[in-house]
């Protein structure tokens, strides 16, 4: 989220932003601790992307959505 000044309707307007964050030709293993910790490093360094992240989007894959050790079920166990 973000806001800008509309001189038109003469106040702050709130404006979305999308934006895909991917990993790219991964050179460690790609487990969900392993993901876990590159979501950490990466993304939850910017307050900005902590506070706004809703979701994420993946293809099924064991490690992203494992019951026990997916990364989805990793970051629910914190939250």
């Amino acid at each position: 989220m973000d806001s800008e000044w509309s001189e038109e309707f003469n106040q702050s307007l709130s404006i979305v932003q999308n934006k895909i964050i991917a990993l790219n030709n991964l050179k460690e293993s790609s487990t969900g601790q392993t993901l876990k910790r590159l979501v950490e490093e990466k993304l939850s360094k910017d307050l900005d992307i902590q506070k706004n992240m809703i979701g994420f989007a993946h293809d099924n894959g064991s490690n992203l959505k494992g019951e026990n050790i997916g990364l989805s079920s990793l970051i629910k166990q914190e939250g």
